[in-house]
């Protein structure tokens, strides 16, 4: 069993934000990468290697982002106006409230690996992922990654609405 935190929300983040360990070593990178007005996500382990992307699509306010790693379809993340959605693409699945970043990455009855809010000590809100199989582990910090991306996004985005009408 391994534990990871990321600090949740850096949604506008310069540079990259990271995955640490217990011992606050990093562990993974997330950058974001803008592309012909489309963003894209990337996970990198530690040794720099790309491990995972989500390549996001925006038209007319809408938003989706298709989770991809080794070359592998995962996870498809939609925002249509207000409402969040997620649609497994393989016989992995989630239980639990993945829009709160409290979760279990499941296959069949095996859990994998789950993921639960946390409060560090430096008073941010951050989410601890916590690997059951090695093997999951990237997919597991990909997921949460880009669940939170999204949820940022849109949290930035409401507040703007609210700020609009004040």
């Amino acid at each position: 069993m391994r534990q990871l935190y990321l600090q949740k929300g850096m949604v506008n983040f310069v540079g990259a934000k990271t995955i640490v360990d217990r011992n606050k070593e990093k562990n993974y990178v997330i950058s974001s990468v803008t592309n012909n007005n489309n963003q894209e996500l990337c996970v990198h382990d530690n040794q720099n290697n790309k491990i995972a992307s989500v390549e996001i699509k925006e038209n007319l306010g809408n938003r989706e982002g298709m989770l991809v790693v080794e070359n592998q379809n995962l996870f498809l993340l939609e925002q249509v106006v207000t409402t969040l959605s997620l649609q497994e693409q393989t016989d992995l699945y989630l239980v639990g409230d993945w829009k709160e970043l409290s979760f279990d990455l499941m296959k069949g009855y095996r859990k994998l690996g789950k993921v639960r809010p946390k409060w560090m000590a430096f008073g941010s809100s951050s989410c601890e992922i916590t690997v059951f199989e090695e093997q999951y582990e990237t997919i597991l910090v990909s997921t949460v990654s880009a669940i939170d991306y999204f949820n940022a996004k849109k949290e930035s985005e409401d507040s703007q609405k609210v700020l609009q009408i004040i």
